[in-house]
């Protein structure tokens, strides 16, 4: 059975930091936890989000002013086997911004989401 995007609705999900990039200094991962996008100790590397049940992902909202640009995007069902979903770039300001994400393959398949793993590019 396929659910149409029209008949979904959009939730706000939490999430868990697993794992990281090395960092510099104060610049944990943990930040991101955070909506300070005023505290310019509010940076990241990159992280990985952990759900107990999968979801399929439509969006994502990225904020603060930090030191990566580009980026890409990948999501799945293990760490070991993710599927690039956004490859974008980010702006150096304190204005959120939605990217939206493929979150079916080719053929209509919807990618269930687990994990979620951002690796900056620049």
């Amino acid at each position: 059975m396929s659910i149409r995007s029209a008949e979904m609705s959009t939730v706000q999900l939490g999430y868990n930091i697993t794992g990281c990039s090395d960092h510099s200094g104060q610049f944990v991962a943990e930040k991101i936890l955070e909506d300070t996008p005023l505290d310019l100790t509010s940076r990241w590397s990159s992280g990985v989000s952990f759900k107990e049940s999968p979801d399929i992902k439509h969006w994502v909202l990225l904020w603060h002013p930090c030191n990566m640009k580009e980026f890409k995007l990948y999501v799945g069902m293990s760490e070991d086997n993710l599927t690039e979903v956004l490859h974008a770039s980010l702006n150096n300001d304190t204005v959120k911004e939605m990217f939206s994400l493929q979150h079916s393959t080719d053929t209509g398949v919807c990618l269930p989401t687990r994990y979620v793993k951002i690796e900056p590019l620049s």
